[in-house]
C-alpha cells in the first residue's frame, strides 16, 4: 500500500484548515482517544476511511496548533500511518514556521517507503488579511505579526527547497 504524509503550510489566513477539511469531506468523523502508553490522540477521519488528518476540524481553525509540541504531532502521524491510512494530512501555524523536526520526519518516512509532501499555500497577503478579519469579526490585527508569519513560512520553504524536499506550491 502506498502511504503519503502531506504537510500543509502557510501563514495565518491562507486556508490551511479549510484546505485539509476539503480533503476530508463533509462526513468526516472527529476522534479523540487516550493512549495508556502515550499522549492523547486527536485526529479526524474521512468517511472513505482512507484519509486522516492530525487534529480536530469541527471549528474554524483545525489542525495541530493545539498540540503540546512537535513530538505529539509526530506521534499522532505515526499512529495514523500504523492504522493504515493512505493519506495523513497535518497543518498548523506552529508547524508552518518550524523546519528541522519535520525534515527529520520526512527523512525517516522516506526510508520506510512513505512519501512526504511539503504543500505551501501561497495566498496573497490581502486575501489572508481579509480572511483573518472576517474570522475575527472585524477585530483589528497586528499587521506586523502577519508579516512576520509570512516571512517565517518563506524561510522554511526556502530550506525545504534547498534540501531537495518534495515542495509543492498552491498559489491562488
Amino acid at each position: 500500500m502506498n502511504q503519503t504524509v502531506i504537510n500543509v503550510r502557510g501563514a495565518n489566513g491562507t486556508g490551511k484548515s479549510h484546505f485539509v477539511r476539503s480533503q476530508l469531506g463533509p462526513q468526516a468523523e472527529w476522534q479523540v482517544s487516550a493512549k495508556a502508553d502515550g499522549p492523547q490522540l486527536r485526529y479526524t477521519v474521512a468517511a472513505n476511511r482512507r484519509v486522516a488528518a492530525v487534529g480536530l476540524y469541527h471549528n474554524a481553525c483545525g489542525g495541530a496548533d493545539g498540540f503540546k509540541d512537535a513530538e505529539h504531532i509526530v506521534y499522532t502521524i505515526g499512529f495514523l500511518l500504523g492504522r493504515g491510512y493512505e493519506q495523513v494530512w497535518f497543518e498548523g501555524m506552529a508547524v508552518s514556521s518550524s523546519y528541522q523536526r519535520y525534515a527529520d520526519l520526512d527523512d525517516n518516512l522516506r526510508i520506510a517507503g512513505i512519501d512526504f509532501l511539503w504543500l505551501f499555500l501561497r495566498a496573497p497577503y490581502e486575501v489572508a488579511h481579509a480572511r483573518i478579519m472576517q474570522r475575527n469579526g472585524g477585530k483589528p490585527i497586528k499587521e506586523e505579526h502577519l508579516v512576520k508569519k509570512y516571512a517565517s513560512v518563506e524561510v522554511t520553504r526556502a530550506k525545504a527547497i534547498r534540501a531537495g524536499r518534495w515542495v509543492y506550491d498552491f498559489t491562488y
